[in-house]
């Protein structure tokens, strides 16, 4: 009886093994998760939205800038940007995903800027290579928000 058909039938199934994961890793798991990019993305979208309206309304009822947890209802920041205060020329990011569950992707600089009598807000968007990140960029509602102006002061 020969031994080395054992050994063989053993690194046969090693590299089965390998291949398969090969495969998974580069073909499947990236159609997976691409499918949860679109929800995602429009979820962003749609919170991104409401940010804006709400940094609107609390600046014309305020008539100033506060600590941004203050001022709206969106949590798709840092705890470190929540906790600060909306300034000029300081960028606030904004993720996209599920902070809870520690998968947010930051996809965009959110940026305060005054102009003569008139503050206004500019978009931008950062992590360009994320396919998340990409999706959102190209909704329309991102696309809107380029420049959003806040109100007079």
């Amino acid at each position: 009886m020969s031994k080395g058909g054992a050994g063989g039938s053993g690194l046969g199934s090693l590299i089965l093994i390998i291949v398969v994961i090969f495969f998974g890793v580069k073909v499947v798991w990236p159609k997976f998760t691409s499918l949860t990019d679109g929800p995602l993305a429009a979820s962003a979208v749609t919170d991104l939205d409401r940010f804006f309206k709400d940094i609107k309304m609390d600046y014309d009822a305020q008539g100033r800038f506060r600590e941004l947890k203050n001022m709206t209802s969106v949590r798709q920041f840092s705890d470190e940007d929540l906790n600060a205060k909306v300034v000029v020329g300081k960028p606030i990011k904004y993720g996209v995903g599920v902070k809870s569950k520690g998968n947010m992707e930051m996809c965009a600089d959110i940026t305060l800027k005054h102009d003569g009598n008139l503050y206004f807000m500019e978009l931008y968007p950062i992590n360009k290579k994320s396919n998340l990140c990409k999706t959102f960029h190209n909704l329309e509602t991102f696309k809107k928000y380029s420049r959003f102006n806040v109100g007079r002061g």
